[in-house]
Order: C-alpha cells, then sequence, then structure tokens
C-alpha cells in the first residue's frame, strides 16, 4: 500500500519564536526536547515513516 500525505501551514507572519510541541503515543518519545523549525519536520517524516522527495 502506497501511502503519502499533504501538509501545509500557512501565516502571514513568520517568527523564530520557540514554540512548545507535545506528542502522545507511538514515536512520541522522538519530541522531547527543543529543535529548530526545520527539525520538527523532519522528526514528523521519520517518525511517519515517509521519505521526502529530492
Amino acid at each position: 500500500m502506497r501511502h503519502s500525505a499533504h501538509v501545509d501551514w500557512t501565516t502571514s507572519d513568520h517568527t523564530a519564536v520557540d514554540i512548545p510541541i507535545t506528542a502522545m503515543g507511538a514515536g512520541a518519545s522522538n519530541f522531547t526536547g527543543i529543535y529548530e523549525n526545520t527539525d520538527v519536520f523532519k522528526k514528523l517524516v521519520q517518525t511517519l515513516g515517509f521519505r521526502i522527495k529530492k
């Protein structure tokens, strides 16, 4: 079975402010600590077992 997902976050402003991220369930331990915003995307991809097309 092939899986794909389209995720889109759209805002009119962007900041470098840290925000809390919480998770529960399978893979939740991958989200403990503080991360750069791009690392959150990478961790989501890894946790969900997706691959990024280059």
